[in-house]
């Protein structure tokens, strides 16, 4: 049993001198590491941002931004498997609103509420006509559900006025 231990000092002498006794090349994976945990750290704080497609203060967008054309909250991140709904404020008088294409193969409407009291398509895209009450303008709650992956820069209109909505559409 002695005998063994004597055989194997040399080799564990030379095992550790490649392996653990070589102080620079320890300090390079020390630094490697370091590095690796900075961009794992960054990865989860951008997730955490919302910056993935979850729902986080980075997420959120808004469009539009006046009185007198169409406002839209949106999350500007979405994933291809996850519904996300926007809110949409028509202009005063406004009752319909167009989806424009290609936006609707790109974004699967699954539910609008108000419920649309008519839906139909025109030359540009999806038109769903409300009950409006005049003097207050219409709030429309739509959830859709993305289709396909990418950045999509999608066109809402009302009213006169329109819109752009730029969305990245993660898998």
């Amino acid at each position: 049993m002695a005998g063994d231990d004597a055989a194997a000092a040399p080799a564990l002498h030379t095992a550790r001198h490649l392996v653990g006794d070589d102080l620079p090349a320890q300090q390079r994976v020390w630094r490697l590491q370091r590095f690796g945990w900075a961009a794992m750290a960054l990865v989860v704080g951008a997730s955490c941002a919302g910056l993935f497609g979850g729902g986080g203060p980075l997420a959120g967008r808004t469009a539009g931004g006046g009185a007198p054309g169409i406002d839209v909250a949106y999350e500007a991140v979405v994933r291809q498997s996850r519904a996300t709904t926007w809110t949409v404020v028509l202009p005063d008088g406004a009752d319909a609103l167009v989806l424009a294409d290609p936006m609707t193969d790109w974004f699967q409407p699954r539910l609008v509420l108000p419920r649309p009291i008519d839906e139909r398509r025109v030359d540009d895209g999806l038109m769903m006509t409300f009950h409006a009450t005049p003097g207050r303008p219409l709030r429309v709650e739509l959830s859709l559900t993305p289709t396909a992956p990418g950045w999509h820069a999608v066109r809402l209109a009302a009213g006169g006025s329109s819109t752009v909505l730029r969305i990245a559409t993660l898998p």
